[in-house]
């Protein structure tokens, strides 16, 4: 930590500011400790930072990087150093920042040297601090407990008041642009109508609106109209959009609850969000919001055909699109998840028998007896499950050595049927499969025994009697691990 601070010293009493090009933005940094393959960036497009819009630098073997953006005005920016180590820092056209970084200690930590410092740190406090960075809802969490809308509405009031305080004491101070100041102050009114939207969501019945939750909820988003593009620079922007559009149409005197829950049946549900998000937003959101709703849906992989047309009508619309190249990356995977949802299953996939009326997981390794077998219970919503099968050719290399079988168990509900058995299709999921009913979700639940909780993807060793030698074992990409716990079986 000596050295870190050390060089951290001599890099700002030898740091000479020479602006950029007018609208450039210099960062320059170093990274020590374990340094990442890559560090991405969000690129403020239009002076919109979204953390699906991002782009990437390589660093040297030292660690020294060098990222260079244009922009028109002040935006966000966020770094990230690898996993859990981001910082979200402001950036003003022509101005020059420096970046140091220690990885390898605890969460590691970051300094920024440059153009207002001392706000830099202020914006580590209002969004880094964050659960989870750019989604209010997380952060929301706190008042969860709260019966009283009247009582959120007090405290969110003496929050974002806190925060004002301090941003205005900078400014008088003068440690901080007036451009720095308006783009922090845009960003403390986005968050906390954010923050405001979140509750009524938690607490309506869609079938049965009070007159009390709209009147709160109108009121939130009357504070800071949606319509107020400045607002877009704020990185909470498209989720306080989203609650807008949500208070928007269930507030609706012609929605129809029953109507709205056949719309994803009917493969319909993104061209109504389409609609909805051209009937109630300003035109000069359409694009942003349009851009960041086909990323947000493309990145749950779960492959919907309808994504592919909403981004094909989202080029014709926008055929000089900022955003297309942070998109078209996400679709086509989506096109090759259809291509393989046409073909047939291969031979090496095999449906257990009657598996809609086995109720336990007893049941389910019956027909096993005196085979091992290697359980994978996981769900087509499960991004952590999908990514495990990227490893599935040293796991099949592996369970053949011992002559061990393999079950996938999925816990998919019956309505996600179709979409199961297209992703056992385009991952290639060799082995034998089955989706558990309702009573068979339970036993497993039982057997997980987390007070009824399941967490997926969850992998159990099953010995040649059909007793379950490993309850937790390792997952695919922990081969070695894998490897010990299998020849221990």
């Amino acid at each position: 930590m000596k050295i870190f601070r050390l060089i951290t010293i001599v890099l700002l009493a030898s740091f000479v500011w020479i602006p950029s090009s007018k609208g450039g933005v210099l960062i320059t940094g170093r990274i020590t400790g374990n340094i990442p393959a890559k560090i991405e960036y969000t690129n403020p497009v239009n002076g919109i930072c979204y953390v699906g819009f991002r782009d990437s630098v390589k660093p040297d073997s030292n660690g020294n990087f060098r990222i260079e953006v244009e922009i028109k005005k002040p935006s966000f920016l966020q770094l990230m150093f690898g996993d859990n180590l981001t910082r979200s820092i402001v950036i003003e056209p022509g101005k020059n920042y420096s970046v140091m970084v220690n990885s390898g200690k605890d969460k590691g930590t970051i300094n920024i040297l440059g153009p207002d410092s001392i706000g830099q740190k202020l914006v580590k406090e209002f969004i880094n601090s964050c659960p989870s960075p750019f989604i209010v809802q997380m952060d929301a969490r706190k008042f969860r407990n709260d019966t009283s809308l009247t009582s959120i509405a007090e405290k969110v009031a003496a929050l974002k008041r806190n925060d004002l305080a301090k941003l205005n004491q900078l400014f008088e101070e003068k440690q901080i642009s007036k451009p720095f100041y308006d783009l922090l102050k845009t960003d403390r009114d986005c968050y906390y109508s954010t923050f405001l939207a979140v509750f009524p969501l938690t607490k309506i019945n869609p079938e049965k609106l009070s007159p009390t939750i709209l009147d709160f909820w109108g009121k939130a988003f009357a504070e800071n109209d949606p319509a107020n593009k400045s607002l877009m620079s704020s990185p909470f922007w498209t989720e306080y959009i989203q609650y807008y559009l949500y208070y928007k149409e269930l507030s609706d005197k012609d929605f129809n609850f029953e109507k709205f829950k056949e719309l994803r049946k009917k493969g319909d549900f993104y061209a109504h969000k389409t609609e909805i998000i051209e009937k109630y937003l300003p035109q000069a959101a359409y694009e942003y919001y349009k851009a960041a709703t086909i990323y947000f849906d493309a990145i749950q992989k779960n492959y919907e055909k309808e994504l592919i047309s909403l981004y094909s009508d989202f080029t014709s619309k926008y055929p000089g699109s900022s955003f297309s190249v942070y998109l078209k990356p996400l679709i086509d995977p989506i096109e090759a998840f259809q291509r393989a949802a046409a073909k047939d299953f291969s031979k090496e996939v095999i449906f257990v028998s009657n598996y809609e009326k086995l109720n336990t997981l007893k049941e389910c390794i019956a027909s096993f007896q005196g085979k091992k077998v290697f359980i994978d219970i996981w769900a087509t919503w499960c991004g952590p499950c999908k990514a495990e099968f990227k490893h599935k050719e040293v796991l099949k290399e592996i369970l053949k050595q011992k002559d061990i079988k393999v079950l996938y168990i999925s816990i998919d509900e019956e309505r996600n049927d179709q979409q199961w058995k297209d992703m056992v299709k385009y991952y290639n999921l060799d082995g034998y499969h089955l989706r558990a009913n309702k009573e068979l979700t339970a036993d497993l639940r039982n057997i997980f025994d987390k007070n009824g909780m399941i967490a997926v993807p969850w992998y159990l060793l099953v010995n040649e009697s059909g007793e379950i030698v490993k309850k937790h074992a390792a997952k695919p990409s922990d081969t070695e691990k894998l490897k010990k716990e299998i020849s221990e079986m």
